[in-house]
Formats: C-alpha cells, structure tokens, sequence
C-alpha cells in the first residue's frame, strides 16, 4: 500500500515557512496564510511561452536576490489551444511540459506565479465559446454606462466546457503558490466596443473566477487583469453597480467583478503621470470603494519601452504610498519576450524619451540588470523596516505634508502618525531635499 509522508517545511523560503499568499476580507493587503503581511514585488513575463526553462531560472535567481517576490506571467504565443476539446497537437503537448518545468523553478525560487488563464481574450476566448455552443438569446440585463442592455449568456455547453478546463487548470498547477489572475485585461470588459458579443455584463471569465474558486483546495487568490485605470477601476462612476458611493473618477466604469463572490483582490494598471501633481483620483476610487479587497499595480510603465530607471522607481513609490499594497516592475525586453510591441517607435514619458533603437538592442541581460530592479529592492527594506502594512495613504492632505510650488510627492503615515513616509521629487527646486540629487 501507498503512504504519503508529510513533515514540517525546515528550509528558508518564506512562501513555505508562512504558508501560501491569501486574502482577508477588510485587510488591504496580502498576507501568508498565517497572516504575515505579504510584500507584493511583481517581475512582468506575458511572453512566458517564449521563455526557456533555463531562462526562467537565470531570472529568478536574479530577482529573488533583488527582493522581487512574485513572477507575473501568461503564456501568450503558447502553441496549447484550450479552445477545442480534441486533443494537444505534439507541439502543445511539449510547451504545456514547458509550462510546467516552469511553473515548478519558480515555486523552488519562492516565488508567487501571478499567471493568467486562457491568455488573450478576444481571440482564445472568443473561439473557446464558438467552438462550444455559443452564446444564448440576449437574457443577461445590466448597465453599460446610462443604458441598460440585455445581453446573450454562454449556451451550456460553453459553461460545462469551461467549468472542465478551469478544473483541470486547478489540478495541474493549483498546489504550486499561485495567484489566478484570469485573463489580460479583461475586467471590465478587454476594451469592447458596443456591437461585441460580451461586456461587463456578460463577462464570461465571471465564470472562470467562479469554477476556479469552486475546484481549488487552496483557495488562492482571483482577481482580473483590469484595463487601464482610465477605463476601470474598482467602482469609477457607479452606473450599473447599483450601489450609492462617493464618486471619486467619475471617467472610469466599475469593475465587472463587484459582485463575484470568487474575486478577492483588484489588479490595477496605473501608470502616474510623473509630470503633473497626482488629483489621486483612481488610488481614492480603490482605497474607498475597493469592498476590502487588496489592491496591486499589477502593470505600469516598463523600463526602456515606456519609461526609464526614473519613471520605474516614481510609479513603484507612488503604489504603496497611494494605497496600492502591491507594485509590478518589468524591463525591456523580458516583460513580453520576442514581442515587437512598440519597438519600433520612440516612447516619452514627460522625462526621458526611450528611444526606438535603445529598444530593440535591450538584452536579457540588460532586462535583469537595470538599475531600477534593484531599487526595488532597496525599497522593499526600506518599507519593511517602516512596517509599509501599517502606513494609510494621505493623498493631498496638507495636514500631513505640504510640498512646495515645484515639488511632487506621495505620503502616507501610520494611525498615530508617528511614522511618516514621503516620497518627493522636482526637476527645478534644490532645495526639496537635502541630497543635491533633488530628483529622486
């Protein structure tokens, strides 16, 4: 007869000693399942499909040497298609291998594996429904701005389909320390336009939370990859929620998971704007109307293709001081590994401009070395050391720090206040810091 031999974790890495990533209704961060307060430090890998197993390791090595703590990734460019239920072709049979050696050297790393299901929505998903009976007859009402709409569900087929393939995602990588973050981009509703077959309303991945939820014995973390916060943010201008809050973006739509029980943390994508005095508008919308979910920066500006080592360092800042217990770094080229996107055109982010050519002849290397991946580390300890889990975000609240004209800063205090924490920049006053480096 078989035995299964369990014994106490006696190594080092923190994912074990304190048990896998969770949440907790009310605590705005995440924690380890014995409630250990869990700085969240993401290395972005969407082309994970185009990453060697010896790649991933090289990476991980590095980053957990530099304090990073979660790899986010989905496996975009991935030859499995998940959309049919005939069998794997050889070629998707040897990178789903892949995945999983994959899978397995940044669980033995510590990492969390921040990993998106069915890759990008309006192709896989699309073709994943079609391929399995299709849609109902419009019977799904809801709000989509100030109208109201009747929208189509997925036919039976589709659910019993998808509710197969979410449990088997759940048993082939659900004991690893992951986070199921669904889809790219997919809350409210991948940037649809009025005349697609889903939306907000009908978003069929507010199953996917559900079946992954219903299967995983761990109960780890679901969110939704949100859209830029200039389309979602957590409740924006309320139409449709039928809740009565304060508005606080009044430009954004809410998230089309509000109401789906298995959605336990918001993943923003907030890029600040490094030039203009932050009016904090979607860090309030998250802080105020997040139901008591943790919130991530879970994408912002990677360094040398829309910003530089500057720009890396201010966005990482402004999350956990705004509130946004959680922050993702990415470089050039690993963010999206042999992905042309947007390398052929130069990029500006109101401080430095990231030129077309700098961007084709990044690295691998460079990508692990660039000074900002370090310095999110030195953050890291720095808010370890202030107990960053403590601090409260204080916006534009003057009774707490009043920057000068030409000064822009982030601040967040303890209950008592008797620990402060300010990040402050400006590119024409001296005198806004002692070091003569005043930018930064």
């Amino acid at each position: 007869m078989a035995q299964v031999i369990c014994d106490v974790y006696s190594g080092e890495l923190n994912i074990y000693k304190h048990g896998f990533v969770t949440t907790r209704y009310g605590e705005k961060f995440l924690t380890y399942e014995d409630g250990t307060p869990f700085y969240y430090l993401g290395d972005t890998h969407w082309q994970l499909s185009q990453e060697s197993p010896e790649m991933v390791s090289q990476i991980c090595e590095k980053r957990t040497q530099q304090g990073f703590t979660v790899y986010q990734s989905q496996p975009m460019d991935c030859r499995f298609n998940t959309s049919v239920t005939e069998a794997f072709s050889e070629e998707g049979l040897d990178d789903l291998r892949n995945l999983d050696e994959q899978f397995r050297i940044i669980s033995e790393n510590g990492l969390v594996h921040a990993h998106s299901q069915f890759f990008w929505p309006l192709s896989c998903m699309t073709r994943l429904i079609e391929n399995h009976g299709g849609w109902t007859e419009p019977k799904l009402t809801g709000m989509l701005g100030t109208k109201s709409v009747t929208m189509p569900d997925l036919s039976d087929e589709a659910k019993v389909y998808l509710e197969k393939l979410c449990r088997y995602w759940v048993a082939r990588y659900g004991a690893y320390p992951v986070i199921w973050t669904l889809g790219q981009e997919i809350d409210n509703d991948p940037y649809q336009d009025e005349n697609s077959k889903w939306n907000a309303v009908n978003n069929p991945y507010k199953y996917v939370a559900e079946y992954l939820n219903k299967y995983d014995p761990y109960d780890h973390p679901v969110t939704a990859h949100q859209e830029s916060t200039g389309n979602t943010v957590a409740y924006g201008n309320g139409l449709g929620t039928g809740e009565i809050r304060m508005i606080w973006y009044p430009g954004a739509q809410p998230s089309a998971f509000r109401i789906v029980k298995a959605h336990t943390m918001y993943a923003a994508q907030w890029h600040p704007d490094l030039t203009r005095r932050d009016d904090y508008m979607s860090a309030r919308d998250f802080w105020y109307n997040g139901q008591g979910k943790p919130v991530v920066n879970y994408e912002g500006c990677y360094c040398y293709l829309w910003t530089k080592n500057y720009g890396a360092r201010v966005q990482a800042w402004a999350s956990y001081l705004t509130g946004l217990y959680g922050c993702s770094w990415g470089g050039q080229p690993t963010w999206a590994y042999q992905n042309g996107f947007e390398r052929d055109i130069d990029s500006d982010d109101g401080v430095d401009i990231i030129r077309a050519t700098e961007k084709q002849a990044a690295t691998l290397e460079d990508a692990l070395e660039y000074p900002s991946s370090y310095q999110m580390g030195y953050m890291r300890s720095f808010m370890e050391n202030t107990e960053w889990h403590n601090l409260i975000p204080r916006f534009n609240n003057f009774a707490y720090f009043v920057p000068s004209t030409n000064v822009y800063s982030y601040c967040a205090s303890n209950k008592d206040n008797s620990k402060i924490v300010v990040y402050f920049y400006s590119f024409s006053d001296e005198s806004a810091g002692e070091n003569p480096n005043s930018k930064g």
